[in-house]
């Protein structure tokens, strides 16, 4: 796996439709709309996480990396209902996934968090993600 942010905005552009990688989804902090970045889109950055866990007993496993992911969706401009859609079905892919390479993703809220209007009117969400995977 490359980077937490990565494997999960691969994840999510994998899982849902109206996603693509690279295209409105991206592994990156927020970027403006224009120049090839779309109205809608998906951002996942990597947010740190909680202290590594280690193991003590000798297992063939070192221990639990614990990172975290925030992702950041934005609708189209003044287009509520279709910002709602794609935030709720990210939430609902993204929460208790099977990821390769995780034994847990968990979305820290039970639903998205809604962050208001850009500059712009476009409306938008963060989903703060949890992970954790074998090292």
């Amino acid at each position: 796996m490359a980077s937490p942010q990565l494997d999960i905005a691969t994840y999510i552009a994998t899982n849902i439709a109206a996603l693509t990688l690279g295209t409105n989804c991206f592994a990156s902090s927020v970027a403006v709309a224009g120049e090839g970045i779309p109205d809608k889109a998906a951002f996942v950055t990597g947010t740190g996480g909680f202290p590594t866990i280690t193991y003590r007993d000798g297992g063939n496993k070192t221990g639990l990396k614990r990172p975290s992911v925030q992702i950041w969706v934005r609708s189209d401009v003044e287009d509520l209902s279709g910002g709602l859609t794609l935030v709720r079905s990210i939430h609902d892919a993204i929460d208790m996934a099977s990821i390769t390479g995780y034994i847990e993703a968990r979305a820290t809220t039970s639903e998205p968090i809604y962050l208001g209007r850009d500059d712009a009117n476009h409306h938008e969400w963060s989903i703060n993600v949890n992970l954790i995977k074998e090292i």
